[in-house]
């Protein structure tokens, strides 16, 4: 008796645990837009709306059990009031190489075709609502169908949501008519309007099944990366009759993978994460410790490879300089570690960092170690 209360004056009883995890996951919040327009942006708090009208939603605590696997089950909910389970970010991928498209899509609007992760609301894990979904995001995973990844019900290609952010996290915006994509690649995408959310690394569509998904939510439906629509025989045939080309013929997609981006009528700007204290000085223990393994050269080597980038003398390089100046330095950071890096030297926001301000931060932190 003396356990019990203890557990319940501290809420450690499951039941408190099991209402404290509900109450966070369905904590309501307002959809929101960087801009009043009728675009969807990067930094939109929004909702991904199937045409069965089921959103798609999260729970982190149904985790894979198998070992090595850090993910949480994804699934399609007919509760659409906006709450942290169900809201999600998007962030633009910036890796590969760029269409021609891509150059004009710089901006904070979605266009088609373009390559993006989807984030789930960091309020799902007790973190601030921000637009970079905290220091460690939840991305919207896919993977081939393989003897140990597959969906639990209908046994298509698994979505999930892990803190993995490989190439099966990449997404791209079509046109759910094909022989209107072609043509609409490049476009910005417009909120609530129908669309395919394509799978990158193995071109299926997200699908929402008819497979029901008992969860600690109720039943929902199962989310699963699957193309419904085919070229079939008959397609083709008549394609080549009439000459057209094979993406003319194609069918149009179900039902099953549509899907409307939804965003809010409230205009407002998601603050930007702030990396904690610890992880800044793990990165900066990184850098400097890869900078002393190339002894006298190193420091004064990166303020080199620093001032020859720097070709209009401005004193400041940009993201892609600075990524380009480490790797120079044979200086090995990952693009999220090289992002919270230049947001630790960029003291006034504006997304470049000041040579010489950078050398005697670097200067200061070696001096304390």
């Amino acid at each position: 008796m003396k356990q019990f209360l203890a557990k319940k004056e501290n809420g450690s009883l499951k039941l408190d645990k099991f209402q404290q995890r509900l109450a966070t996951a369905l904590a309501p919040v307002e959809l929101s837009k960087v801009a009043n327009d009728e675009y969807v942006h990067f930094g939109d708090l929004l909702q991904f709306q199937s045409s069965h009208g089921a959103v798609l939603s999260n729970d982190v605590a149904d985790k894979d059990p198998r070992g090595g696997e850090h993910s949480c089950a994804v699934t399609a909910s007919s509760i659409s009031s906006p709450c942290a389970r169900n809201t999600f970010l998007i962030v633009k991928y910036d890796g590969g190489k760029f269409k021609a498209f891509d150059l004009q899509g710089k901006g904070d609007v979605l266009h088609y075709g373009q390559k993006f992760k989807i984030i789930a609301n960091p309020m799902i894990v007790g973190e601030p609502l921000d637009r970079d979904g905290v220091e460690d995001p939840l991305y919207l995973r896919s993977m081939a169908v393989s003897t140990t990844n597959f969906a639990k019900f209908s046994r298509h290609q698994e979505v999930v949501l892990t803190n993995d952010a490989g190439f099966n996290t990449i997404w791209t915006v079509l046109c759910p008519d094909p022989a209107k994509r072609l043509v609409s690649e490049g476009s910005p995408v417009m909120a609530g309007a129908p669309v395919i959310l394509c799978h990158a690394a193995t071109n299926q569509y997200l699908c929402c099944e008819d497979k029901k998904y008992p969860n600690d939510f109720g039943t929902e439906l199962e989310v699963s990366a699957h193309t419904t629509a085919s070229l079939k025989v008959a397609f083709r045939l008549q394609g080549l009759i009439d000459g057209k080309p094979e993406h003319l013929s194609e069918r149009p997609s179900y039902d099953s993978n549509v899907w409307h981006i939804v965003n809010g009528d409230n205009v407002k700007v998601l603050p930007a994460h702030q990396p904690s204290q610890f992880v800044v000085e793990k990165l900066l223990t990184k850098l400097l410790t890869n900078l002393n393994k190339q002894g006298s050269n190193g420091l004064a080597g990166l303020t080199k490879v620093f001032n020859e980038l720097d070709t209009d003398g401005s004193k400041h390089l940009d993201l892609n300089e600075f990524k380009r100046a480490l790797e120079q330095s044979l200086v090995h950071v990952t693009h999220d570690e090289a992002v919270k890096l230049l947001k630790v030297f960029d003291k006034d926001g504006s997304g470049s960092v000041d040579v010489v301000e950078l050398v005697q931060t670097l200067e200061a932190y070696a001096a304390r170690q």
